[in-house]
């Protein structure tokens, strides 16, 4: 019995030493495992830190705010290639980083779209290539238009912009200083510096006016359209420059008693005459024109902007005197018929079915030391601001 009980205990010593052998064998994987866990970590860390890198440079060539000119602002022409070495955040220290941009520039063919193809690289050196080997790395790839940012920003808008175009759910045409009418489908307008008690009734669907009054509650039913604009004085001592018409430096001041007045040549003799209204804006003037319509709805005339002694048309005077003024229209046509459409502000309108608005103009002083200034034909450096003029008051 004593040598069965030594040869129990026996067997149970080699199950032992089998049982940590399988454990010692067992816990080598599990070392080998953890240091790949930590190394797969280490580089997706690595790499999630390079395509930040990467998108932040390539969000940075984006933000441009200029194409070209402006050197304080962040411009098109900025968009080069070169390299830097990023600091990665804080804490973040097991490796460095190189960001290297190629830009290709745009294509030179006239057909092509006009862009700059950009490739935005981030390489590093993990654990194993950084004693030997190809560093790791990341490319983003991109194409940066060449649109001013002004534009591009209207892709933003719904196809359908009826709702930025209806402003409080009414034409567009009706001024956003007109509140709530005497019904829940017109909207009232007073024309500021109008006597008291004068407004006009707008239709909200059409944004054409449908009574006049002279005074709360003492109303005339008609029917006509509003014709809407500014009007930019350039300074007395300054002759008109491309530039200034599209940034017009001088006062109201400098030009009192501007008014506006429609003379119409159809119909002839309205039961309702036009009436215009002028007053101060932030830039210039602003005015409002009730234009009265025949029995089709339709008008015909012109505006003319008055004292006409200081507007003469036809000239009766020197047209190159200090005294006198000139006006001229904004508009991309010469010609005084409407070719391109009412709303393209021409000298003479012809059956204007809708109410118009931003038909702007220029003044300016005939003439300064005895030389006449003449309207600016040539738009700014504004691609995106048509600020062509053509002569209104005289109109040639």
């Amino acid at each position: 019995m004593n040598n069965a009980a030594r040869s129990s205990r026996g067997v149970s010593l080699i199950e032992a030493l089998v049982a940590l052998a399988v454990m010692a064998f067992g816990l080598l994987g599990v070392v080998g495992m953890q240091a790949t866990l930590r190394f797969n970590a280490d580089v997706s860390r690595q790499r999630a830190e390079a395509v930040r890198m990467a998108q932040e440079q390539m969000e940075n060539l984006r933000s441009f705010g200029v194409l070209s000119g402006v050197p304080a602002e962040r411009e098109y022409t900025d968009i080069v290639s070169g390299s830097d070495t990023p600091a990665p955040p804080a804490g973040f220290a097991n490796t460095d980083f190189t960001r290297v941009t190629t830009v290709l520039p745009p294509s030179l063919v006239a057909s092509a779209p006009k862009m700059k193809s950009v490739q935005v690289s981030v390489s590093w050196l993990d654990r194993r290539t950084a004693t030997g080997g190809l560093p790791e790395s990341v490319v983003l790839t991109s194409n940066i238009a060449e649109v001013a940012p002004e534009v591009m920003a209207s892709a933003g808008l719904p196809a359908d912009r009826s709702g930025t175009q209806r402003p409080l759910g009414r034409h567009r045409s009706i001024p956003v200083g007109a509140v709530p009418g005497p019904t829940s489908d017109t909207s009232s307008f007073a024309p500021p510096s109008a006597p008291d008690g004068i407004s006009w009734t707008f239709l909200n669907a059409s944004g054409r006016i449908i009574s006049v009054c002279s005074a709360p509650g003492v109303c005339t039913a008609t029917s006509g359209w509003l014709v809407s604009g500014y009007i930019r004085f350039i300074d007395p001592g300054t002759a008109p420059t491309p530039l200034l018409a599209e940034s017009p430096n001088g006062l109201a001041a400098s030009y009192p008693g501007i008014g506006m007045q429609a003379v119409l040549t159809n119909p002839v003799a309205p039961t309702v005459p036009p009436a215009c209204y002028v007053s101060a804006a932030t830039q210039g003037l602003a005015y409002y024109c009730f234009v009265p319509v025949n029995a089709s709805g339709l008008w015909s005339g012109t505006t003319l902007l008055t004292p006409l002694t200081n507007f003469p048309d036809p000239p009766t005077a020197i047209r190159n005197s200090a005294s006198q003024w000139k006006s001229c229209r904004y508009t991309p046509q010469p010609t005084p018929t409407p070719t391109g459409g009412n709303e393209a502000h021409p000298l003479n309108y012809i059956n204007v079915a809708s109410s118009l608005t931003n038909q702007n103009f220029l003044v300016f002083v005939a003439g300064i030391g005895g030389v006449a200034n003449l309207c600016p034909l040539s738009p700014g450096t504004n691609p995106f601001l048509n600020s062509t003029t053509f002569a209104h008051q005289p109109s040639t």
